[in-house]
């Protein structure tokens, strides 16, 4: 039995805004020394236990191998990736998977930690959003667009690839406004978006895109798997998980 008390978890989120630019950000957050020291042991880690069992669980949940089994995908472009622990997940599950390049879109300062450390080989391509011109029948995303205001150049990033499918994990969709708050990094603290469901699937949709399934995210909050913390919001602006959606063109 769980004896866990969620209702003293610290929250992972403060403020409610209306504006981008009214959470404040404090410190480098994701582009700090300790994100990149974060992704090299987030990686390390699970390539030692995939050594000990090749069926042990992921850094985070994702359902991208259902896509790379054998199913005509022999391109992905991760968006975001951070240490790209993904690629190692889906050589350890997907048996018969062809993919021939797995490209992941990062900072500049990420793009050069993984390169210049050698973590990754072919298939796998970091390069920054500015110098990415490829194609991909994936495009993939985890926890990742929550920390982006405009979503125009990851629009802009879907037609140029021509993909087929868009699988998008780990989203803060709701029925509620679009609205802003800042997320606790330990002491840091990142602007982040909640959006309107309907207003952002029809951007997908405006591209030719149908949605397919929409399911909750069930990952875990300071070590534990629970609903997100949300103290403090009010009601209608709290959501119990966040959301992966899955579209797939026309």
């Amino acid at each position: 039995m769980n004896n866990f008390d969620y209702t003293k978890t610290p929250p992972s989120f403060e403020g409610v805004f209306n504006n981008w630019q009214l959470p404040k950000k404090q410190g480098k957050g994701l582009q700090s020394t300790r994100w990149l020291d974060r992704i090299r042991s987030q990686l390390d880690e699970y390539r030692n236990e995939l050594k000990i069992n090749s069926l042990c669980s992921p850094p985070r949940p994702s359902d991208l191998p259902f896509f790379c089994n054998d199913n005509g995908i022999k391109s992905i472009i991760d968006f975001g990736g951070s240490s790209g622990w993904l690629w190692d997940y889906i050589k350890a599950t997907c048996l018969t998977t062809k993919i021939e390049k797995y490209n992941v879109i990062e900072t500049l300062e990420v793009c050069d930690f993984i390169n210049n450390n050698s973590l990754h080989k072919e298939p796998v391509f970091y390069n920054t959003y500015e110098n990415f011109n490829g194609l991909g029948d994936v495009v993939y995303c985890n926890s990742v667009l929550q920390y982006i205001d405009n979503e125009e150049y990851f629009l802009t990033l879907i037609k140029k690839s021509k993909a087929k499918i868009i699988l998008l994990e780990d989203l803060y969709l709701g029925d509620f406004d679009d609205f802003y708050s800042t997320q606790v990094y330990y002491e840091d603290r990142i602007p982040v978006k909640f959006r309107n469901k309907k207003k952002f699937i029809n951007l997908f949709e405006d591209l030719g895109f149908s949605l397919t399934l929409v399911k909750p995210y069930i990952c875990a909050h300071r070590g534990v798997v629970q609903p997100l913390p949300m103290e403090g919001f009010p009601v209608n602006k709290k959501i119990k998980y966040s959301s992966t959606i899955l579209l797939k063109k026309i």
